[in-house]
């Protein structure tokens, strides 16, 4: 599953909470694009180890990052 989280429409569509929800899920593996400022790859790998997940950089531009969180 790929999500892109770079265009928020509302509060309620929060990039944070929206990782949150899906890694809630339990979704095995799941690819996320978002905004480096709103979703810092520190801050990606602490809720994904708390979920039971691992994160990897998959690509990194100037202001957004595609991360992989796969189940551990």
């Amino acid at each position: 599953m790929e999500v892109d989280l770079t265009k928020s429409a509302s509060c309620s569509d929060n990039p944070v909470t929206r990782i949150l929800n899906l890694l809630s899920e339990g979704i095995e593996e799941i690819i996320v694009i978002v905004r480096k400022d709103t979703v810092p790859f520190d801050f990606a790998r602490l809720v994904a180890t708390k979920k039971g997940y691992e994160v990897e950089k998959l690509e990194e531009a100037e202001t957004i990052i595609k991360l992989r969180f796969k189940k551990k």
